[in-house]
């Protein structure tokens, strides 16, 4: 339908958006992760088996603060082309980087028309980073969690397999791609009803950010999860689930091939 009615390239409309918050999302992202999960791996001990999930969730945290102002102006051009689908027109509306920009413009524009950069308006920006936060520090979590420990055995499969000669770099960028597609597969499966919750909530919040600010965004955010359990049980829950892992499975493991890649390319010891 898409295809017919807006044309193949439609298919990729939003994409710009996406690079724009992902490229400072994982250049924020993965380089922390590394540093704080060696940081408390050195400690050994408890310090060491904990590394991955306690560096994941930090990590994670500090990214998706970074970026959440891109993610706000997102769901609220999501959430336009929304309301004009429901009334049956078709929004031709750039969601790449200038419709990033546009929302910037439209949300920090004052009532006399100017753009206002007062302290209450940019805060406002990360309204909704609450719900955020709540559906990727566990999803970071326990990807990292799993990751590592898929690796190291996969890996270490490899290093008996080879001997002397070590393991080679395909081998290992298919360790790392194996190993992130299955722990992003399981960590998005477990988290898929903080992602419903937190796209129902940010969704609510473009119309009215001070009613949820009344209640706080964790509150608002339980209330959102026993709102869905009500309504459909656990099928609401998990809502998009097959999407949603099908998505992220091969994402995060791409993504840390990649960066495996690049870190070779550099230089970098892995």
């Amino acid at each position: 339908k898409i295809v017919r009615h807006e044309g193949v390239a439609q298919l990729w409309r939003g994409t710009s958006a996406s690079l724009a918050m992902a490229v400072p999302l994982v250049g924020v992202y993965m380089p922390c992760y590394e540093a704080l999960r060696e940081a408390l791996a050195a400690r050994g001990g408890a310090f060491e088996w904990a590394a991955p999930l306690v560096a994941g969730a930090c990590s994670r945290t500090l990214a998706v603060s970074v970026v959440a102002p891109i993610d706000f102006a997102r769901t609220r051009m999501q959430a336009e082309a929304a309301a004009v689908a429901a009334v049956g027109g078709i929004r031709r509306a750039s969601g790449g980087a200038d419709g990033v920009a546009r929302v910037f413009a439209d949300f920090l524009r004052g009532p006399d028309g100017r753009l206002s950069l007062e302290p209450r308006r940019l805060r406002a920006l990360w309204t909704g980073v609450g719900p955020a936060l709540l559906r990727d520090v566990p999803f970071s979590a326990l990807y990292w969690a799993g990751v590592e420990p898929l690796r190291e055995t996969l890996l270490a499969r490899r290093r008996q397999q080879a001997g002397a000669t070590g393991v080679a770099p395909g081998d290992a960028a298919l360790a790392n791609l194996m190993a992130g597609t299955a722990a992003g597969a399981g960590a998005a499966l477990v988290t898929t009803p903080l992602d419903v919750a937190k796209t129902r909530l940010q969704v609510r919040i473009a119309s009215d950010a001070a009613a949820l600010r009344s209640v706080g965004e964790l509150g608002a955010t339980m209330a959102e999860l026993r709102a869905l359990a009500r309504e459909g049980g656990m099928a609401a829950l998990f809502t998009g689930v097959v999407p949603r892992v099908a998505r992220l499975a091969p994402s995060c493991g791409i993504v840390l091939v990649s960066y495996e890649l690049v870190k070779r390319f550099i230089g970098v010891a892995a």
